[in-house]
């Protein structure tokens, strides 16, 4: 079977082509002193050009120019330029075509460049093996690779070779990662994972697929469920030291393959490598379970919450009209004693023929009414204790909460909260800690002087526990969506070594007051030009007078003439199925490669079985009902590339394929050059209530679903999409998607 190109034809072209833009022109074909001196001593003006174009050649793109090659128009005309030279010498220079190869000895022996031979190879897998650990995409690679050769001054040898060094470095590097994993294991860690894998004695699931199975919904019950998963991988007792051995990328590799390979190929898998997949697997388990654990969490106290909210509301409701015809009598006398008193300064006649029955009888009935006090969320909160012990103890004492000094009080209650649920005491101590209970809750975690009401503390201490993990300023270790803000970060001993070889990866000062300052100072700047602009009136589409602010608004200029074009145009379109469009656009862009196999890396032999699988993930429809749409497809083989060759990376790159592609057209320069961004959030409902799984937001209510961020270029092109939750905010993604999408549109937005 033939290997896997990991370099498109494209690529490999742009790759081995000279530079075209001027920038890159003046960047890679400027001429050095001891250039020029060498071309000066060439006699005639075409032997001085050709000889500066196979210098330049070699330097870049790093390759002997082709016999009959033409270079492009402003290298050529730079270069022509700089050696006192025609550019349509060149045609007299190719004439020669032993002049031509005795200059290209002649420029690798002065300037040290040299040939590719297969010495090199094992060199340069060693050093590509490390970059092969943390980045796993070949594309990257190879063009680290290449970026080396043209360094060391090698001439880049075939693109079968180039890829044949990739290939090796990966293999390479998935023996170090395994081999990292695996040593600090021992017999005893291997007997559990094995257990995970072994065949059920009954007729039941094996316990790494019951495992992946933990409930998503929300309630006591499904987190309790979610703890014994918990418990369960916890008790293999893998070193800590795992998630260090290997970069967390490559974790994520093993990890994903090992919760997404059956339990049945996995009893296949080589050992160590299964023993590498399954530890990983683990710790992705253990990490997944723990942020469900606090998901849930945090949707039940949320929960509880709304509840109490809306029963003191209700509560509101009925008091008003318990006490609204009560207060209509009291009101009737009020207004007979104002009026008598008005009139004639006398009330004995007035008090004289009151109804005092009808008066003591709606004075009783506010006074009951009132009885239990103003209807209040907290107090009703504190009603719901016992709703919440059936799941917060859990939480509390599952997990090892860590925070910053400013969170010190809230951590020593959660100590001490899960020290009383171990030893099942009920009381508090005499002096617990208060420093973190707010305002809001002190008048009922104190409802006398000295008094603290045991039921309102936990409560307190559980929301304000969840407030503070939603902040970051409280995190779990072992879970990776609640972890400590610095391990995001740049490790510290890296930074430092950056700092002092003056390559920071971020355009900004060292330290915040130079920052700060710098910032400031352009603010000022700006606001000085726009006051400029205001008092002469030249702000485009706004205006200021007499103090407001008034935006011109934006209006269709789309003519009328136009509109009708468009319909025209889209009628005479022909009507065409949607896999026969999908085969179409393939042919043109070959973005169906993009769709490699989880493992091996290949593309998908059955294109139509993998065609099917984006039809069905595009319209919601499951493999079963696509399979009995399609004609010679199964649900087994649409199944098996859905899971095998459909995932988030191969999506965003055969997305990246295709915009590519549609860069390129002459009609999508017409919109734009492709640097200017737009992007918003839609959300999409899903069926059923939030509430049921307690995914409730402020705006979008008890309806569930997810928002799908999109960014759009100028030309209309969709380059990034990504999911996100209702209750997220979109200003994180915004740069999400313009940094990392794969497209080759600017990233200068």
């Amino acid at each position: 079977m033939a290997r896997r190109q990991i370099l498109t034809a494209s690529l490999w072209s742009q790759l081995m082509a000279p530079p075209s833009e001027d920038r890159e022109v003046a960047m890679h074909c400027t001429l050095t002193p001891d250039e020029i001196e060498a071309v000066a001593g060439k006699r005639t003006a075409a032997a001085r050009l050709g000889y500066a174009v196979s210098l330049a050649y070699l330097r870049y793109p790093g390759r002997v120019r082709d016999v009959g090659e033409q270079p492009n128009n402003a290298m050529l005309a730079f270069l022509a330029d700089q050696v006192d030279a025609s550019a349509s010498d060149l045609a007299v220079y190719d004439r020669r075509p032993q002049t031509r190869r005795e200059h290209i000895a002649q420029i690798m022996a002065r300037f040290g460049y040299q040939a590719f031979t297969r010495s090199l190879v094992r060199e340069l897998v060693h050093w590509l093996t490390p970059s092969a650990g943390e980045d796993l995409r070949a594309e990257p690679l190879a063009i680290s690779l290449i970026e080396e050769l043209r360094r060391r001054r090698i001439l880049i040898p075939a693109r079968r070779t180039v890829e044949l060094i990739v290939r090796h470095a990966f293999r390479r590097a998935e023996n170090v990662r395994i081999s990292a994993l695996t040593r600090d294991l021992h017999p005893d860690h291997y007997v559990a994972l094995r257990a995970l894998i072994a065949p059920p004695e009954s007729g039941e699931v094996s316990t790494l697929s019951w495992l992946k199975a933990a409930p998503k919904s929300a309630s006591a019950k499904s987190i309790k469920a979610v703890f014994d998963r918990l418990m369960v991988v916890r008790a293999i007792g893998l070193p800590s030291s795992l998630r260090q051995n290997i970069s967390t990328s490559a974790l994520d590799s093993l990890a994903g393959e090992g919760l997404r390979i059956t339990v049945q190929n996995l009893r296949r898998m080589a050992v160590p490598r299964l023993w590498a997949v399954l530890s990983t697997a683990c710790l992705r388990l253990e990490e997944q379970l723990t942020d469900l654990a606090l998901d849930m969490f945090d949707k039940l106290l949320g929960r509880s919450f709304r509840k109490a909210e809306r029963q003191s509301s209700d509560k509101a409701s009925r008091l008003l009209m318990d006490i609204i015809r009560p207060m209509q009598s009291l009101k009737a006398f009020c207004r007979e004693s104002l009026t008598a008193r008005l009139q004639t300064g006398d009330l004995n006649g007035m008090l004289g023929t009151a109804n005092w029955d009808e008066i003591e009888s709606a004075t009783s009935a506010i006074e009951t009414a009132l009885g239990e006090g103003k209807p209040d969320k907290y107090s009703e909160l504190i009603g719901k204790y016992q709703t919440t012990r059936q799941f917060a103890p859990l939480t509390i004492k599952g997990f090892n909460f860590k925070g910053p000094a400013s969170a010190a009080s809230l951590l020593r209650a959660v100590d001490l909260l899960r020290i009383m649920f171990e030893a099942n005491k009920r009381s508090l101590p005499d002096n617990p800690p208060t420093g973190f209970i707010r305002k809001v809750w002190r008048p009922f975690v104190f409802p006398a002087s000295g008094e603290i009401n045991r039921r309102a503390y936990e409560l307190c201490v559980y929301f304000e526990l969840r407030d503070r993990l939603r902040a970051g300023d409280v995190w779990v270790e072992g879970s990776r969506q609640h972890r400590n803000f610095d391990d995001r970060l740049i490790p510290k001993a890296t930074f430092e070594i950056l700092r002092a070889e003056g390559s920071v990866p971020i355009a900004a000062a060292e330290d915040a007051e130079t920052y700060l300052a710098d910032r400031q100072q352009q603010i000022e700047e700006a606001i000085t030009i726009v006051a400029a602009r205001a008092e002469a009136g030249t702000l485009p589409d706004v205006a200021i007078q007499g103090g407001t602010l008034s935006i011109t608004p934006i209006t269709d200029e789309t003519p009328d003439a136009a509109t009708a074009m468009s319909r025209l145009v889209y009628g005479q379109l022909p009507q065409i199925k949607i896999p026969d469009l999908l085969t179409e656009v393939n042919a043109w862009t070959g973005f169906a490669d993009c769709f490699t196999h989880y493992r091996s890396g290949r593309p998908a032999t059955d294109q139509k079985a993998l065609f099917a699988a984006v039809l069905a993930d595009g319209i919601n429809l499951s493999v079963s009902r696509m399979a009995a749409a399609t004609h010679n497809l199964s649900a087994r083989q649409i199944a098996w590339a859905h899971d095998w060759h459909l995932r988030e990376e191969t999506y965003s790159a055969a997305l990246a394929c295709l915009i590519d592609m549609h860069r390129e057209l002459p009609l999508a320069k017409l919109w734009g050059d492709g640097v200017t961004s737009s992007s918003d959030g839609q959300f999409f409902r899903a069926g059923g209530r939030g509430e049921a799984s307690a995914d409730i937001n402020a705006k979008y209510g008890r309806t569930p679903g997810l928002k799908f961020y999109t960014h759009i270029s100028d030309q209309f092109s969709p380059f990034h999409s990504t999911v996100i939750t209702a209750t997220e905010s979109e200003a994180p993604f915004v740069l999400d998607g313009l940094l990392r999408h794969q497209s080759g549109l600017s990233r200068t937005f």
